[in-house]
């Protein structure tokens, strides 16, 4: 069976909740392990130093271990909620509608026959804008809430 076909029997609103679920949950996960590093990242990113001064934070490691040192490690997991949010949205619409939006793209197929790379990237790129769009305000709170020194969970 390939990928990004309904099993026989299979409904396409069954196939298509399933797509969502599974791409939501992968980067669900993923955000879960990787906001640490995402919250020190807009630490780095957002720090202000005056020219002669040295910079509190440092690196990825060291501004972990200096937030998890001054703030307590529970902060570096500022905005994992509206991140949640926004890998639910944003990696389930974009994976969740390929198929259907690549299939309004090429019409239908004759079995054996796959879309051409043309027609996968118009899918990609209309699924990727559509999921952005829904899920950027998300992305924005989980910033605000990382670059904050206080929980706002």
């Amino acid at each position: 069976m390939q990928a990004g076909h309904r099993k026989e029997g299979e409904s396409a609103v069954y196939f298509f909740m399933k797509n969502v679920l599974l791409a939501s949950a992968a980067a669900m996960w993923a955000e879960t392990v990787t906001i640490p590093a995402d919250t020190a990242k807009v630490r780095l990113q957002i720090q202000t130093v005056a020219a002669g001064e040295t910079p509190k934070y440092n690196g990825i490691a060291g501004t972990i271990r200096i937030i998890a040192a001054e703030e307590g490690a529970a902060k570096l997991w500022n905005g994992l909620v509206p991140g949640l949010q926004r890998q639910f949205l944003f990696a389930g619409l974009r994976i969740g509608l390929y198929v259907p939006i690549r299939d309004m793209i090429t019409g239908p197929l004759p079995e054996g026959v796959n879309p051409s790379l043309l027609q996968k990237v118009g899918a990609g790129v209309c699924t990727g804008a559509i999921a952005i769009t829904v899920a950027n305000p998300t992305d924005l709170v989980k910033i605000k809430m990382q670059g904050q020194g206080v929980a706002v969970l």
